[in-house]
């Protein structure tokens, strides 16, 4: 089995032309099955909770089961009005016999109050409460608030958002301009005002409605030719407030769900705005808006030709996928849902479905299929259902292809939000014999699923200093765990657990520069070639770029007399080598790795249509059969038990990091500062470090950026 992850490509004018023939040719036989193997999944009962300004609904919190780290509680923001804080609960049918809450400092350390609600009522499944905070609020300052319900079936359910009290409030009106903004954009004809918030820019791409910035032209932020209707009033939520030398600037989260086609024939899309609302006096500004829009896939023999699969409109142009050795099996996650298209038979199956269609709150991580169809994948992020609702962490489940059924093997509860859990967990997937091997935390963890064992088998792997292949069953790393400063590189494999070193020789350093699928890339250069400036930043000026392939035997290689490699662009069958001669950079060479390599079963790319623009297709590379009926069945959920349930004790590394937040979302984690504060421009976000305390700020450099 390889993984694939395929950067899509347009040659537009042949993609139209397949486009306009894939519309009338090609349209397989359908039948339709249905499973009955669908378990019911029980789980406890979460109540809802929202916190608000004013009468305006500005966060809608998670219920935790288990405790959280405080301190990585970041995805919401509500603000203190005249002391207190306003809740409310829709109890969902549950019991509430409790309620109380704490305060502690933005790192989670400091506890600075622990109380209780000591009356409340229910009217009509709804508890409105209001948590009064005292006088440790300092004006500006942010802290953590954690409410605990008690329900009749449930101890405790935790609730966590940050809190601040602003100099001055201002956040009703901001958000009532923001939803205002929303609604501008579906009324293309009145939204001539819009105009005035654009900072169009003629080399912007305005051809994928599945991204759209304050960058884009106003044909692209009204919607073009789609005109999509909202299905139900948009979800707004308040993400971060910044107070600037004039004025104050608040970033929301918009989320809804739009529509279009006629009844009967809909086709659905979620939607992600964020946007920044500058005040300054009375007059709102708009610093940064990001719309993101990904289209929700639903097989049928409109979407699935024997030629390709139509993805829809996507933010993204590219898609992670894997396939059996011989190409039968197809297998990727589009939204909340893992499917898979056996191109023998033309079956295509929904395997597995979070449920969670409309939150960012999970994804699901394919990780192997074998050539009679079985596949191992993971749910990574918050469970809304079954008996790890509630809880934040890593699942992973089995499809039987003989039964038709997903058995859970391992559920691994972690205690930090899904935000943060999808930047720690690395590239590493891999099953070997029932034992699972992930990356969590630069650390490489196994995980015997049947005997519940677990423990490290290497740590210290930061971004620069290791990296996997695309069988995901090798890791090597420069043994000392540095990025340029290595004599060796070790070669581990997960399946033997056996290791082979790479000397650098004497006077050497050596480090890995990638893998090519299973063949290693790597580098040596003398270490008088290496050398740092004033800046920090790192030149290792290589005189040589050697291929080792799987079996650890050197296949090419490349060096110049006089000239050194400084860095390299690894694709699928070709490494781009960067290089200088006397101190000066001259033109790019090139490597081929031409080594035999499993044929891939589809390519990524897309077509543009006049109505939605650009769509993601996975064009296949031997056309599907066409006589052969199309049968489009549906395996469901599984059943998930609280015995596969196994807490590890995972190992926290003593790097600094800095987290970047950006368009609402915890956009990259970095141990280096400057990395972060470039992602941070990128996204015109914001960078946190361990202590929770903003370091770099997007507003207070939006006049540096924008000039």
């Amino acid at each position: 089995m390889k993984k694939r992850h395929i950067i899509a490509i347009s040659i537009l004018a042949v993609l139209i032309v397949l486009g306009i023939v894939a519309a009338v040719m090609n349209r397989n036989k359908v039948k339709e099955t249905a499973s009955s193997n669908v378990e019911v999944i029980t789980s406890v009962t979460i109540p809802e909770l929202a916190l608000y300004c004013g009468d305006q609904q500005i966060a809608s919190l998670n219920g935790y089961i288990m405790s959280m780290e405080e301190g990585y509680m970041r995805d919401n923001l509500a603000v203190i009005e005249n002391g207190s804080v306003h809740a409310r609960i829709s109890t969902n049918g549950a019991t509430v016999e409790g309620i109380s809450y704490r305060i502690r400092s933005i790192d989670g350390e400091e506890l600075l109050d622990d109380n209780s609600v000591k009356e409340f009522e229910e009217n009509d499944g709804i508890i409105d409460l209001d948590i009064s905070i005292t006088s440790i609020a300092a004006s500006g300052e942010e802290y953590i608030l954690t409410i605990i319900l008690e329900t009749a079936e449930q101890e405790a359910i935790y609730y966590y958002s940050r809190i601040t009290e602003p100099e001055e409030n201002l956040i009703e009106d901001q958000a009532e301009f923001a939803l205002e903004f929303d609604g501008m954009t579906f009324m293309h004809e009145e939204a001539a005002d819009l105009y005035y918030y654009l900072e169009s820019d003629s080399s912007f791409d305005n051809t994928n409605l599945g991204y759209v910035t304050i960058n884009s032209n106003f044909d692209q932020l009204t919607w073009g030719s789609l005109d999509p209707e909202q299905v139900a009033d948009p979800e707004i939520e308040l993400k971060e407030i910044n107070v600037l030398e004039a004025g104050s600037a608040a970033t929301f989260e918009i989320t809804y769900k739009i529509k279009t086609g006629d009844e009967g024939e809909e086709t659905y899309y979620n939607v992600k705005e964020d946007i920044t609302v500058w005040t300054y006096y009375s007059d709102m500004h708009v610093l940064a808006y990001e719309r993101t829009v990904e289209e929700i896939f639903n097989a049928s023999s409109d979407t699935i030709t024997s030629n390709r699969v139509y993805l829809g409109i996507h933010e993204d142009t590219d898609l992670d996928y894997i396939q059996d050795d011989d190409g039968t099996y197809l297998v990727f996650a589009s939204g909340d849902s893992l499917w898979s298209i056996n191109t023998s038979s033309n079956v295509v199956n929904k395997i597995y479905t979070t449920g969670q269609e409309n939150t960012a709150e999970s994804h699901i991580e394919a990780i192997s299929v074998d050539e009679n169809g079985n596949i191992e994948f993971a749910v990574i992020g918050y469970e809304t259902e079954g008996a790890h609702a509630g809880k934040s962490g890593i699942g992973v489940y089995t499809y039987n292809s003989e039964d038709d059924e997903v058995t859970e093997n391992v559920f691994i509860p972690y205690d930090k939000p899904y935000q943060v859990l999808k930047e720690e967990i690395g590239d590493l997937y891999h099953i070997d014999d029932g034992i699972l091997y992930i990356m969590l935390n630069d650390t490489v963890q196994y995980v015997n699923m049947s005997t519940k064992e677990y423990g490290v088998v290497a740590d210290g792997l930061l971004s620069g200093n290791y990296t996997i292949n695309s069988s995901q069953n090798v890791i090597a790393y420069n043994t000392d765990k540095s990025i340029y400063e290595s004599d060796s590189i070790t070669i581990l494999n997960l399946d033997t657990m056996s290791e082979y070193v790479i000397e650098a020789g004497e006077n050497k350093k050596i480090r890995v520069l990638g893998y090519s699928g299973d063949n290693l890339v790597y580098g040596i250069a003398k270490e008088s070639k290496i050398t740092t400036d004033e800046d920090g930043n790192t030149t290792f000026a290589m005189s040589k770029v050697i291929i080792l392939n799987s079996d650890n035997e050197e296949i090419k290689s490349y060096s110049k007399k006089k000239v050194y490699i400084t860095d390299v662009e690894i694709s699928t069958d070709m490494i781009n080598l960067k290089r200088v001669k006397g101190g000066e950079e001259i033109s790019d060479d090139q490597l081929l790795d031409n080594t035999e390599k499993i044929t891939a079963v589809v390519e990524v790319s897309y077509l543009i249509d006049d109505t939605k623009k650009r769509i993601m297709v996975l064009v296949f590379n031997t056309s599907l059969s066409s006589t052969t009926e199309m049968t489009f069945k549906e395996t469901g959920s599984c059943e998930t038990k609280a015995a596969n349930e196994l807490n590890i004790e995972f190992t926290q590394p003593e790097t600094e990091k800095y987290y970047v937040y950006g368009f609402g979302e915890l956009k990259g984690i970095s141990t280096n500062f400057s990395e972060a504060e470039e992602l941070a421009q990128e996204v015109s976000g914001t960078v946190v470090n361990d202590a929770g305390e903003k370091v770099w700020v997007f507003e207070e450099h939006y006049n540096d950026i924008s000039s």
